[in-house]
């Protein structure tokens, strides 16, 4: 590289900067102070052991890594938005810096995960659809010694539901590629353990030739001030300032017009291990409502019904009034003895959940379960109606276009949803499911 070069990119990351400082406090005082602000919050995440107080432009890696923004965070880690500084173009590659707690830093499994993962065939049907891992390296601070993981930065399926893009994009295509990439996880002894619209992103080519200068221009930065009492116990542990979080970075519209083809990236190998190695399960909790019922307790197919409706509607949210396993066996039928664990003691089962204790469906419980797929089939048609107004005939014809592949869709899912894991449809199989052959 030529030092005019070097200096033209110095000049682009000087520029960069000042753009960036004369946005932070843009329209900050009209917005509602996050929760995370507040010193109890701030306590329980920003402590010995817990996450490091991260700044705007600090560098990391000797400098390497420069911070521009706060993509979101997890139960145990925060992601930002970064620069390569060494690169020959260090504005023109977006890329997100994981950091971990610093006792979760303690135990490196998602990191062999990674390493293990790269060891395979880059060409391997499915291999495109993990997100990989570009670096790793240690951070110390006021809280300890931090693994930071490093890779592209992506827009995810939250992001695009909120935008409303998600509608814009081939729903079928998206589910085919996580089917794909989940395959290739299962096909080389991987359980991700974790898989729901969170860590599901999009790579889209035009990210790369954008620039983060482009991302950035519609998502400022907005920062907040820590509120802290006299009694914080470890003020060196905070941060200077609380960053909102920009899931939605370059989740808008003009980002997206021909961009094809899209990419899919499973992502966060946190709750991951690998069966029958010597590995130790990792301490990470999966949410409970979105993995099988052998794990926590929760319907495994979930994310996939949240991107082919195009909202945030899910198979069971957890949060009525009946416990977790009635609201699966409307849709599963009995519940097995072996998981009658997933009913709360002292919950009080309805009149329609008392199905769940016989070994055999009646005909009355086969007909309320196939009223219960009817009745999620309806709501998933409904969602995906199209934003503009149709014509009467033209949303008849819809609608009847979306049934018949709701129906395909949703007799993948049943397949997935078995209370037995051998009963269960492999990823593999599934790629082979009329869903995806037959349109």
């Amino acid at each position: 590289m030529s030092k005019l070069e070097v200096s033209e990119a110095e000049k682009e990351s000087r520029k960069f900067d000042s753009r960036l400082q004369s946005q932070i406090y843009r329209e900050t005082a009209s917005l509602s102070v996050p929760d995370e602000t507040s010193s109890p919050c701030l306590q329980s995440r920003y402590h010995p052991g817990g996450l490091h107080p991260v700044h705007f432009t600090e560098r990391y890696n000797n400098g390497q890594y420069r911070i521009l923004n706060k993509l979101g965070f997890g139960s145990s880690s925060h992601v930002w938005l970064a620069e390569d500084t060494t690169a020959a173009e260090p504005l023109s590659r977006p890329l997100a810096l994981k950091f971990m707690e610093a006792k979760a830093s303690e135990r490196t499994l998602e990191i062999e995960i990674h390493k293990y993962l790269t060891t395979l065939a880059a060409g391997e049907a499915g291999s495109r659809n993990i997100l990989p891992c570009l670096d790793t390296f240690r951070v110390e601070g006021p809280n300890g010694v931090h693994n930071v993981i490093v890779s592209d930065a992506l827009v995810f399926i939250p992001a695009l539901c909120t935008w409303k893009i998600l509608e814009d994009l081939d729903e079928t295509d998206i589910v085919r590629q996580i089917f794909q990439g989940v395959s290739f996880l299962h096909e080389n002894g991987v359980v991700h353990r974790d898989l729901h619209c969170g860590n599901i992103g999009i790579e889209i080519p035009l990210f790369r030739t954008a620039g983060i200068m482009d991302l950035t221009e519609n998502d400022p930065p907005i920062i907040f001030p820590c509120i802290l009492s006299d009694a914080v116990e470890h003020p060196r542990s905070l941060p200077k300032y609380i960053v909102q979080s920009s899931p939605a970075l370059a989740a808008h519209r003009h980002h997206y017009k021909d961009a094809s083809p899209l990419v899919v990236k499973i992502v966060d190998f946190g709750c991951a291990f690998r069966p029958g190695s010597s590995d130790a399960l990792p301490e990470g909790k999966p949410r409970r409502t979105l993995t099988a019922p052998e794990v926590t307790y929760g319907p495994w197919a979930a994310p996939l019904v949240e991107i082919y409706s195009r909202t945030s509607q899910s198979l069971f949210d957890g949060a009525t009034s009946s416990p977790l396993g009635a609201e699966m066996a409307k849709l599963l039928g009995p519940i097995p003895e072996i998981y009658r664990c997933l009913l709360d003691d002292n919950a009080t089962l309805h009149h329609s959940d008392t199905h769940m204790s016989l070994p055999n469906e009646s005909e009355d419980e086969r007909f309320e379960i196939s009223t219960n797929w009817k009745t999620l089939e309806t709501s998933i048609v409904a969602a995906r109606a199209p934003r503009r107004l149709l014509s009467p005939e033209d949303e008849l014809d819809r609608v009847e276009r979306d049934t018949k592949d709701v129906q395909r869709f949703l007799s993948l899912v049943k397949q997935m949803l078995r209370w037995n894991a051998e009963d269960r449809i492999q990823a593999k199989e599934a790629l082979e499911s009329p869903f995806f052959t037959e349109k």
